[in-house]
């Protein structure tokens, strides 16, 4: 989980905190404070960032599955009477709460937490440059701690939500991700009181920047090593089976077994079928050499022929 001192953020899905991992050195960059058409962090923010502690952490995201933000303070530190933590939260780059908790709080309670909702969700005319500055910070929970002290209170309420679209896909510029959020569907509320507060600091006490993806992502970025592809059973050492796998290998063994007891049978089958075929063709053709040949004849009658002899007187 990420802590910073007397502060932790968490990510849970479900009632179970997401799985964190680090982020590699040269990845810990906050996309907020980069300038979008040098990619380069932005100078005014160099200075407070080194002075600033800030944390790192790739959370593992689920599409589809509610998900909640706790903010934890663990002591009031340095807290004047009328000062307070705020956590400043955005999400892909929009604010989207500023959650407290006052030295009046901690005094009382002890650790004080606090949380936000919403749901991780799959995934015009704007120049590539306008579209980078725009989505830059998607995948991104932002959290800053800072230190502030009461001016008064005043009514408020409001309604915020997070994409409102497709993101397009020149915006992750080739980025491993798969994964955007929104908040669930507004709720009428009403009314409640916000604290107005001036910072005594001039840069937050603490930064949490956490980079929610797919495991399919974190696979992608050799975050986590991928899923290794199934060995048959067939090909696996015996003595690592299981009573179930031994079971199933056998049933397998079995049916090929008996495939192959068809296939023989199928094949004597057609070897006899053909065998029997030349018989009748030679039995065929035997026949057709006992020919008999028949030839008719008829007698010819002649005419009677009559003979008259003469004698000379």
């Amino acid at each position: 989980m990420a802590i910073i001192g007397n502060f932790e953020v968490t990510i849970a899905g479900e009632g179970e905190v997401l799985h964190e991992y680090d982020v590699a050195a040269e990845d810990q960059v906050d996309p907020s404070k980069k300038d979008a058409s040098n990619n380069e962090p932005a100078s005014k923010y160099e200075d407070l960032r080194a002075r600033a502690t800030t944390v790192f952490k790739y959370v593992e995201a689920v599409p589809g599955l509610n998900f909640q933000i706790s903010y934890t303070a663990q002591s009031k530190g340095r807290l004047p009477a009328r000062g307070y933590f705020s956590f400043p939260t955005t999400i892909d780059g929009h604010c989207v709460s500023q959650p407290i908790v006052t030295a009046k709080d901690l005094a009382k309670r002890g650790p004080r937490t606090t949380h936000r909702e919403g749901t991780s969700d799959d995934q015009n005319s704007m120049t590539a440059a306008e579209i980078i500055a725009k989505y830059q910070s998607i995948g991104t929970v932002k959290v800053e701690v800072w230190r502030r002290i009461s001016k008064g209170k005043k009514n408020s309420s409001s309604n915020r939500s997070i994409l409102t679209g497709p993101v397009p896909e020149k915006a992750l510029k080739g980025k491993a991700m798969d994964v955007g959020v929104e908040l669930q569907a507004a709720k009428p509320s009403q009314k409640h009181n916000v604290h107005v507060g001036e910072d005594l600091d001039d840069y937050p006490v603490a930064t949490f920047i956490l980079f929610y993806r797919s495991r399919n992502a974190l696979q992608i970025l050799g975050v986590i090593p991928r899923t290794p592809e199934p060995v048959a059973l067939e090909d696996r050492d015996p003595a690592t089976l299981t009573p179930a796998e031994l079971l199933e290998l056998v049933r397998r063994q079995q049916a090929q077994l008996q495939a192959e007891k068809v296939k023989i049978k199928q094949e004597k089958a057609e070897a006899n079928l053909k065998r029997l075929e030349g018989i009748k063709r030679e039995a065929e053709v035997e026949d057709d050499d006992e020919i008999s040949i028949v030839t008719q004849t008829r007698s010819l009658v002649g005419k009677p022929r009559s003979w008259s002899y003469w004698t000379e007187a």
